[in-house]
Formats: structure tokens, C-alpha cells, sequence
């Protein structure tokens, strides 16, 4: 939704803001100033409400309920004098004097009492929780409508959204006063908040989420609800002459009018929510329907429960309505100023979830009042400290078992998932590992988004590096035939913003986000132009090789932030896809064995980690140095995250063959592992199925000699598979002599036997321990004289360096190694890894 603005808000609407919080802090500077002078105020014992009459009680307090009065008497005379209004309480007939004696006549039950009351003095205490509470929740209510400003200050809604949550404010802050407000005026100013309160509402209302119609056409329109409360005011001012003398039907017309308000925002939001084919307003309006949902409906079950059977949620109404309350000014306040609407969508899911949870647990609580007042007969039991307690310590346990059932329900109701978020990624991970054709990779990237999220279309547009122009290259979904030929130049906003930005671009955000305001118009007609819903880029080592549009959902719904994360990883992986089968045609197009090689060096190196991971409690090293210009040697980490402690994932590969065979098949090898590695499953389960994939996917004849081991440090384990590496190295600092460690299970190199057993070898590791993963090439490496490095020079090495840093000992490794050997070529890669237990 755009930002409206009128010219008012638009020429000064900070100097507008200044007024109003200027007036505004006034008042309740004022307000403040009367709650310390109340504190020398009398205590009567008891008070009215302006909305039951003056002869009513309303409330008692300390002193009047030890004198036997109670709420509901109606009181016909004090100390003789009988008297029927306002003025008559506070000005004649009784006496103010703190240590006097008021003398009540009382009717009850049909019943005529006299009860004295000797009148007290407030104190600043008992002001304070009179009137102390609600004036701090309206108050916040206050400053609720200044964020909201603050954040987002030239709409229109927000100025709304202040003046609103201004009246708002002032009305619960001023509705308890102890005493009289002085100067008397100051009713004046109640009686205009009171008035004037609906007017801002009913006006927002049909300003947000969207304007309505009827206000587009007519906009002298918003002037109707001020008006409304202008005759209000009139019509008050000229049938009494104070605040608590107007006559009830003038209080009946507020009380309607203000009804009316929240029933219009109600109404607006409910018919948004249906009929409005915009996603945003769709989302912006249930936001705000369940946050009047959440401010309402619990207070209204509080109120029916008092008055039905007697049982309250909360110590104070007023105060626990007041605080629910606050539900609706937080909802249209976030959406106001949230701009990334991804987290609606999951807030309401869970704001449904939790206030399902929550009614429920106040349902059973509302129950078993019942239960012990009709079996026991207005029982004390549930009354005593025991039994909050021990109803509290229950809620306590069940909450979570009883809320994770909810969710699920509402989940599946509501919010049914579409897609399998693993499932899609593993599928197209594996998919993309065996592609090497240009078109094919991109038809199944389009064909897989589309398919997977329930598109109505999708679109890539490559671009062309000589002349920067991104043209469509492969389409899908409904009316694709309007998109073939389509393009954009490099002069185009969005191409422009494209590279500049690198991030993904969402309609929805064009229409909220500021930062899109000098290019929102130009940049939504390219939107529209290709029916697009999000735009993301195809990026490989950060530049731009295409563009991904993709249309609206099916569903209707808008794209969430697990669908971003699976778009990413999808674009990612099609972007190295793309630039793999690009370097393979050009060594394909070339022809020449130098070509080749630099084609599948570049795969290779492009597979390996840039940096060791930083793992708490593990200090990691590693390198390959290929013997050619491309190796068979691999290694890679694999940072798994579970709900109990982080682990780190290494393996250690040689792959039989060199060249682009050899790395093909390497970087195969990663992908499957790497794919296999994200469902946490033991490593027994990840090796087995490995070899599966692998003898499926590799010709015969290739092979991959491949270790997996796991470090947690958290548990000090190490847990690893062996399938025709060499044995690694342990060195403990309660040894003398560094050892290899023996594995279990089938030693087969994977991709071999359709059919093997690897087994999972587990090793306690201490800290001060040393773990060395490296291939056959460490060892088996030749000097001049074709004599072997060997094991037992590679132990001592590693025996020498056991007081240096993981970095440390893997240069002086290879180091050794290289040192043997000179300036003889080796044939085999040098590959070492080196983890030291911190």
C-alpha cells in the first residue's frame, strides 16, 4: 500500500507533532501534579462512577468495608441530608475533614442502614495503586503512537495512528483520579478526550490498511467523524454545566459512538481480510484483527465470568482490560512500520497458536472455580495460596505438551506447508551434481521452483556479459508465451538496482519499504510487466549472471522467509551449476589438455573450504596440494547444528583418476555427502548410503577412497567411517608416542560393492589431543632415490611438532614431506587435516 499524505501532514508534520506532544505532556504534567496533591485528600471509604449515578457505590475500599458498606448499596442521605446529583456529593452534604464522621443511609436487599465512616486521608501510597497503574498503561499507549511517528513519520497512517493512540492514551490515564481533578477545568479536557476518541479511530480505519473507496472519491469525507463529536461536544456543553451532570442519553450517544468505532475497524479489517485481492492489506488486516481479538476477548470472558459466576482472572478488571487492550495499538502500530512482511505470516500462526493455549488453560481454570463453588458451596479452597500455586506449577508442565498440540492443529488448518523443504533441496542437490548442460540445469531450476512453491510462473533471464543485457532464456507456468523474447538493458532500474544490491526484490516491499521511493513507480512496471511477485538474483562468486522472476503463488499467499532460504539455496546451487557447465563447454570448445585442466582445477578449488571452520573447543587446520594441476584429493567441513551442542563434520577424500573426471567425480562426491550430512543422521547411515549414491551415479571403474568423522566437543568424542583411507592419527598428551587409530567395518572404497557394511568407530578424545586426517600421498611420496617418505617419518613429525598450533604442525608436515622429496615430481596429491583439542 502506498503512503498517503495530505498537504497538511506533508508541509510540517514535524511542527504539528511538536504542538500536539507539547499539549499532550501538558495535560499530564497536570494529571501528575493532581496525583501528588491527592495524597492530602479525604478517604471516604467508598466512590461512585460518573456512568452508575451519584448514589451508587461503585467501589470500597479499607475503611468503608470495615464499616459494613458494600458495592451496590444505594445511598440515600449522608449525615441526614439527601441529595441526588454530583454536586450535592462533592459540595454540601459531605464533610471533608479528615477524623469527621460521615453517616450513611443505606437501602440494601430492601433493607434501611445507617453506617458511619470516619473519614481518612489518602496518602500518596494508596493514590498510587488507585490511579498509579492505569495512568502508566495509558501512558504507554502515549508513547506507543510516538514510535510509531518516529519510525515512520511522512504517512499519513502514522500521524492517524499518533492522534488516536494520543486520545487513546489520555482516556485510560485520566479514567481513575483518587479525587476531584483542580483546577475544574480539567474535566473540560476529559470531556474532549471522551468525544473526540472515535473520530481518529473511524478515520483510520478507512485510511488503513487501504483507502476505501468511498474516501478515495469523496475525501472531504474524513471531516464526518469530527463533526460527529464536535456536535457531541456542543450538545454536552449546552445541557450541563459540569462533566459528571450530563445527562445520560448524551453518555448513552458517546458510549454508541465509540462502539461504533471499533466495530467500523473491526468490519474493515474482516472485510479486508475476505474481498481485498492485495496479499499486503490481507496480511496487514489479520495482524490487526487478532490483535483486537487478543484486546478484547479476553477481557470480555473476564467480565462475563465476574458477573455470571463471580470469578475474576485478574485482581483488578479494569487494570487486566487495560493491559489486554494494549493488543490493539501493538498490532496496527507493527504493521504500520513493518516494512518485511515475511514475519507476519508466522506471527499470527503462532499469536493464533498461544491464544488457543492460553484460553484453554483459563478455560480449565474458569472450570474448576466452578466446580469447587457449586460441590463445596462458595469454598475458600481456591482462594488460598496453596492452590495458585499448585495450579500454577500444573500450567507450568502441561503448557508446552498442550501448545505444541494446538500449533499443530492450527498448522494444519490454516497454514498447511506446500512443499517439503528438505526433500526439495536434496532432490535438486543431486540433480545438480550430475547436470553439466547449460539448458538442461536451467529448465530444471524454472521447472523445480515452479513445481515445488505452486507458482503461476517463472522466468529466467540470463545475462549476456558482452552486452549486459538479461534476456529470457527458459519460462514456465501459465501464460509463458508473452514472456519469450523479453529483456532487460543494463539501463533498466531494476537491472541497475539488481547489481547494486545483490538481494532479492519483493513487490510487496515496493509498495512499504522508503527506500524504494524515487524508483517505486519505475520499478513496479517492470514487475508488472513479467506478472512478478519476486525478483532474485543468480549470483556466482558475487556477480550477477541472471535474474529469477517468479510469479504469484497459487495459494494467494505471500512468499515467507523459509521460502527465501529455500530460493537462495536453490539459486546458489544453480548458479554454480551454470558456471560449471560453462567452464566444461569451453574446455569441450578448446580442445586442449591445458584448458582441461584449468576447467576442472577451478571446479576443484571451488569445492574446497576457503578457511577452517571456528568450532568452540577445536582448533582446526588443513591443505591439499594437488601433485598435478589438478588433484584427486579432497577434503571438506560440515558444521552440524543440532539441539544439544554444535559438531563439526570432516571428510577426507582421493578419488581414483585425475583431471575433469577425477574432479567431477570429487565434486560429486562432496555434494552427495554434503546433502546426505544435512538430515543428522549417524554417520554409520551417512557412509552407507554414500556408497550407494555413488555406485549408482559414478562409472565403473572410479572409485572414492573417503573418510567421515565427527568431532563433538562437546561430548569429547570423535566418531568416524573409514572406506579405503588411510588410518588417522591420534596423539594424546598421556602418551608418548603418537598411534593410528583402527576403524571397524567394511574398508572398501566407496562407489565399488553396491552392497557394504561401513561402521562408525567411536573415540573418546581429552583436551590436549592431537587428530591428523591425510591421504596415502603424505606417506607414500618418493626421493631421488624412490625410497618412501613412509609411516614411521610421518609419526616422528608429528611427534616433533606435538607442542605447536594446529596451523603449525600441518605446515611443518608437509613441509618434511616436501623437504624429502626435493625437486622430484610426486605423482599423488599431499592432503592433511589437523584438529587440536583445545
Amino acid at each position: 500500500m502506498k503512503a498517503e499524505k495530505s498537504p497538511l501532514v506533508k508541509r510540517s508534520y514535524w511542527g504539528y507533532f511538536i504542538i500536539a506532544a507539547i499539549l499532550v505532556g501538558s495535560v499530564y504534567v497536570l494529571y501528575g501534579a493532581n496525583i501528588i496533591r491527592w495524597r492530602n485528600s479525604p478517604n471516604f471509604g467508598w466512590r461512585t462512577m460518573y456512568d452508575s449515578g451519584p448514589n451508587v457505590v461503585a467501589e470500597v475500599f479499607e475503611i468503608g468495608e470495615k464499616a459494613g458498606l458494600r458495592v451496590g448499596d444505594a445511598i440515600e442521605a449522608i449525615n441526614g441530608k439527601a441529595y441526588t446529583t454530583f454536586d450535592e456529593l462533592y459540595f454540601k452534604v459531605r464533610n471533608n475533614n479528615p477524623a469527621s464522621t460521615n453517616t450513611y443511609t443505606v437501602q440494601r436487599d430492601g433493607k434501611t442502614l445507617e453506617v458511619s465512616i470516619v473519614t481518612g486521608q489518602l496518602g500518596l501510597s494508596s493514590v498510587v495503586k488507585r490511579s498509579g497503574p492505569i495512568f502508566i498503561i495509558g501512558f504507554i499507549y502515549l508513547m506507543i503512537g510516538v514510535l510509531v511517528f518516529l519510525m515512520k513519520p511522512k504517512a499519513l497512517e502514522s500521524w492517524l495512528f499518533f492522534v488516536m493512540a494520543c486520545f487513546l492514551g489520555m482516556e485510560i490515564s485520566f479514567s481513575a483520579p483518587s479525587d476531584l481533578l483542580r483546577p475544574l477545568w480539567f474535566f473540560n479536557i476529559r470531556l474532549l478526550i471522551d468525544i473526540f476518541l472515535p473520530a481518529p479511530m473511524i478515520h483510520l480505519a478507512l485510511r488503513f490498511p487501504k483507502t476505501r473507496t468511498l474516501l478515495r472519491k469523496n475525501p472531504w469525507l474524513w471531516v464526518i467523524p469530527y463533526l460527529v463529536s464536535l456536535l457531541l461536544l456542543i450538545s454536552y456543553k449546552m445541557t450541563s454545566a459540569a462533566y459528571w451532570n450530563t445527562p445520560p442519553i448524551l453518555q448513552l450517544l458517546n458510549n454508541i459512538y465509540l462502539l461504533m468505532a471499533v466495530m467500523i475497524f473491526l468490519i474493515s479489517m474482516i472485510w479486508n481480510l475476505i474481498k481485498d485481492p492485495s496479499i499486503v492489506v490481507r496480511l496487514q488486516s489479520r495482524m490487526i484483527f487478532v490483535g483486537m481479538i487478543l484486546g478484547i476477548f479476553i477481557p470480555l470472558a473476564e467480565l462475563l465470568l465476574r458477573f455470571t459466576w463471580g470469578i475474576g482472572l485478574f485482581p483488578d478488571p479494569t487494570l487486566g482490560f487495560t493491559l489486554f487492550l494494549t493488543m490493539f495499538p501493538l498490532s496496527i502500530g507493527y504493521t504500520i512500520v513493518k516494512h518485511d512482511l515475511f514475519a507476519i505470516d508466522v506471527i499470527v500462526r503462532r499469536t493464533y497458536g498461544y491464544l488457543l493455549s492460553t484460553g484453554t488453560i483459563i478455560g480449565v481454570y474458569a472450570v474448576i472455580i466452578l466446580i469447587f463453588n457449586v460441590i463445596f458451596h462458595s469454598s475458600e479452597i481456591y482462594k488460598s495460596p496453596l492452590f495458585s500455586i499448585v495450579f500454577a506449577l500444573g500450567a507450568v508442565f502441561l503448557f508446552k505438551p498442550l501448545h505444541e498440540r494446538v500449533q499443530g492443529f492450527v498448522d494444519r488448518i490454516f497454514y498447511r506447508k506446500r512443499y517439503d523443504y528438505r526433500k526439495t533441496i536434496r532432490a535438486i542437490s543431486e540433480a545438480m551434481t550430475r547436470l553439466f548442460d547449460a539448458d538442461q540445469i536451467q529448465k530444471l531450476l524454472i521447472g523445480s521452483v515452479v513445481r515445488e512453491m505452486f507458482l503461476e510462473n517463472g522466468l529466467l533471464l540470463l545475462r549476456n556479459p558482452a552486452t549486459n543485457i538479461y534476456r529470457a532464456a527458459i519460462t514456465e507456468g501459465e501464460e509463458i508465451e508473452r514472456f519469450s523474447g523479453s529483456e532487460l538493458n543494463q539501463d533498466n532500474v531494476l537491472s541497475r538496482l539488481m547489481e547494486k544490491r545483490k538481494e532479492p526484490i519483493f513487490k510487496h516491499d515496493l509498495d512499504l519499504n522508503p527506500a524504494y521511493e524515487a524508483q517505486r513507480e519505475s520499478l513496479q512496471q517492470v514487475f508488472q510487466a513479467f506478472s512478478s511477485e519476486a525478483m532474485l538474483p543468480l549470483k556466482y562468486k558475487d556477480e550477477i549472471q541472471g535474474i529469477l522472476s517468479l510469479g504469484r503463488k497459487k495459494s494467494g499467499k505471500m512468499f515467507t522467509a523459509e521460502d527465501l532460504d529455500l530460493l537462495n539455496t536453490i539459486t546458489n546451487q544453480s548458479a554454480i551449476a551454470l558456471e560449471n557447465a560453462k567452464l566444461f563447454k569451453e574446455h569441450l570448445e578448446k580442445g586442449r589438455m591445458e584448458e582441461e585442466l584449468k576447467i576442472a582445477r577451478d571446479i576443484q578449488m571451488s569445492m574446497l573450504p576457503e578457511k577452517a571452520p571456528k568450532i568452540e573447543g577445536l582448533t582446526i587446520a588443513a591443505r591439499s596440494i594437488p601433485a598435478r594441476e589438478v588433484g584427486g584429493d579432497f577434503y571438506d567441513f560440515i558444521e552440524l547444528q543440532d539441539k544439544e551442542a554444535k559438531r563439526l563434520g570432516i571428510i577426507v577424500g582421493d578419488v581414483s583418476g585425475k583431471a575433469v573426471s577425477g574432479a567431477l567425480v570429487m565434486a560429486a562426491s562432496r555434494s552427495i555427502f554434503r546433502v546426505l550430512t544435512e538430515t543428522h543422521e549417524s554417520v554409520e547411515k551417512v557412509m552407507n548410503r554414500g556408497n550407494a549414491r555413488l555406485h549408482q551415479d559414478v562409472k565403473k571403474g572410479m572409485f572414492v577412497a573417503l573418510l567421515y568423522a565427527v568431532m563433538d566437543p562437546q561430548r569429547m568424542a570423535l566418531i568416524f567411517s573409514n572406506a579405503g583411507q588411510v588410518q588417522p592419527v591420534i596423539f594424546s598428551r598421556d602418551q608418548s608416542k603418537p598411534t593410528y587409530i583402527e576403524s571397524e567395518g567394511d574398508r572398501f572404497p566407496l562407489g565399488i560393492m553396491k552392497e557394504c557394511h561401513y561402521q562408525e568407530t567411536y573415540l573418546p578424545i581429552k583436551p590436549g589431543d592431537i587428530v591428523v586426517f591425510y591421504t596415502d600421498g603424505m606417506v607414500e611420496a618418493v626421493n631421488d632415490k624412490d625410497e618412501l617418505y613412509g609411516f614411521d617419518r610421518f609419526l616422528t613429525s608429528i611427534e616433533e611438532g606435538r607442542e605447536l598450533s594446529a596451523s603449525a604442525l600441518l605446515e611443518k608436515l608437509i613441509g618434511d614431506v616436501m623437504r624429502y622429496v626435493g625437486d622430484v615430481e610426486q605423482h599423488d596429491d599431499l592432503t592433511a587435516v589437523v584438529v587440536t583439542v583445545e
